[in-house]
């Protein structure tokens, strides 16, 4: 019998002895109210009730996941929900931490987590009938494969501090350091070389892993030590999107009333056409645009990559809603739109557009109103144009900062205007068709800054004080 535990993303895989010693301790009070569903039985307080959706979400991230691993089904998974930490701590087997693991045959997640899965002690209990390998493969693979949107940065360890280090890990560097290894060998070996490994390595001591590991992947580990360093931050973790498939017109809601986190989100696909993304709000709203993971991931290359009004303070609670435009040019795949705050009440919607791209023949441009934040994203190595038409005259932002000064972009009357043609002044009036391009200045630096300006109605300009 083994479990795993941990801190803020790892979770320690705790010794028997050690954990016979947690379930003899442990109190009896465990969360007793249910709800069920076809793989899941889910405990909880009665005055902490999960967010609805709960069952749903947890259906799709297990069939997500079993999926994609290709490994058998798990037997039903008990998934307790804790009123606190201290209440998690009092009552349940893991001590301090959420913990997985089995118990009695049954197999158990324990958690105070209400907002969102717990998806990396999913992702163990997924695994736990598979293989025991070292303790670095499986909380490295627990690490990849949860749901972070923001970056791991490197961690400052040796690899001999990792791997001589016996369950539990004495810190989140440790978690890290393993999640950047196997995010590298996912990459560089694939899937499934991966999880042949993964297998294989069940109940390897530390000796005999690093010659297994040599042996079967043709380097010593030293070696995609050094090369896992260089996996970008923002790649270590990856969502696998359980729930959404949004459908191109389809509007989805979030009222903010529920902060449940695991409904907060838009999964939408993108096929070979440029898409854009409409997100209508009151408040000041950032939201994180990132990719799904499949059998060969290919994420987006900045975390980031459409923070709305970011440069405009709009705190007024009366203030009519701001539509936010996000023009992206994205490799074909399946990616999700979250909100920076899990309460803001916000509107998504996905649509393909024409009005992107490099072809100024096949564009047209998308009628719009001039209260908007425009974003433009892409990844491929182009020079696109993005066309709008405003139902009414509008004075350019840029930055929130009205004025003098030149535009980062050229704005023209038409596409693959002539530059002489084209106005960059950030206090131009808009109006009518106008074409933003070739967005030539923008393409080095866009994944790690990307470009976001707004446009708002000339009567309704207020000079930002920030």
């Amino acid at each position: 019998m083994s479990w795993t535990k941990g801190p803020r993303r790892g979770w320690e895989l705790f010794p028997l002895l050690t954990i016979l010693l947690l379930l003899s301790a442990c109190g009896s009070d465990l969360p007793e109210e249910r709800l069920s569903s076809e793989h899941f039985t889910v405990y909880y307080r009665s005055k902490t009730e999960p967010c609805a959706g709960l069952l749903e979400e947890l259906e799709a991230h297990r069939l997500a996941l079993v999926d994609w691993l290709g490994v058998p089904e798990p037997a039903r998974i008990h998934y307790y929900i804790y009123e606190d930490r201290g209440d998690l701590r009092e009552n349940s087997p893991c001590g301090g931490r959420p913990c997985a693991g089995e118990r009695d045959g049954r197999l158990e997640v324990h958690t105070d987590r209400h907002l969102w899965l717990d998806d990396h002690e999913l992702v163990h209990v997924y695994l736990r009938r598979v293989s025991d390998p070292p303790l670095v493969l499986t909380e490295g693979l627990a690490v990849a494969l949860e749901c972070h949107l923001g970056p791991i940065y490197p961690p400052d360890i040796s690899l001999e501090d990792l791997l001589s280090q016996s369950a539990p890990y004495p810190g989140t560097p440790y978690y890290d350091g393993a999640g950047y290894l196997v995010r590298f060998l996912l990459d560089e070996y694939g899937k499934d070389r991966f999880l042949e490994f993964y297998r294989a390595a069940h109940g390897l001591d530390l000796a005999r892993f690093r010659d297994a590991f040599e042996d079967f992947f043709g380097r010593d580990i030293e070696e995609a030590w050094e090369l896992a360093a260089r996996v970008e931050p923002y790649r270590v973790a990856a969502c696998p999107c359980a729930l959404g498939g949004a459908r191109a017109g389809e509007d989805v809601s979030h009222d903010g009333a529920s902060r449940c986190q695991l409904l907060s989100r838009l999964v939408f696909e993108v096929g070979d056409e440029p898409v854009r993304v409409e997100v209508d709000s009151r408040r000041r709203a950032s939201f994180r645009l990132a990719s799904c993971f499949g059998d060969t991931w290919a994420p987006t290359t900045g975390g980031v990559l459409f923070e709305a009004s970011r440069y405009t303070r709009r705190d007024d609670p009366g203030a009519e809603s701001l539509t936010r435009l996000l023009y992206a040019s994205l490799a074909p795949g399946r990616y999700f739109l979250a909100p920076g705050d899990w309460d803001e009440a916000f509107t998504l919607r996905v649509t393909e557009t024409k009005a992107m791209g490099t072809t100024c023949a096949a564009l047209e441009p998308d009628p719009l109103a001039p209260r908007l934040d425009l974003a433009f994203v892409w990844d491929k190595r182009d020079e696109p144009y993005v066309g709008i038409d405003l139902a009414e005259p509008s004075l350019r932002l840029l930055g929130g900062y009205p004025g003098g000064g030149t535009s980062s972009v050229p704005f023209c009357s038409s596409c693959g205007a002539l530059e002489e043609e084209c106005t960059t002044s950030v206090a131009a009036e808009l109006s009518g068709e106008t074409w933003l391009g070739p967005l030539t200045r923008l393409a080095q630096t866009l994944v790690s800054n990307p470009f976001s300006l707004e446009l708002a109605a000339a009567r309704d300009f207020v000079e930002d004080d920030e």
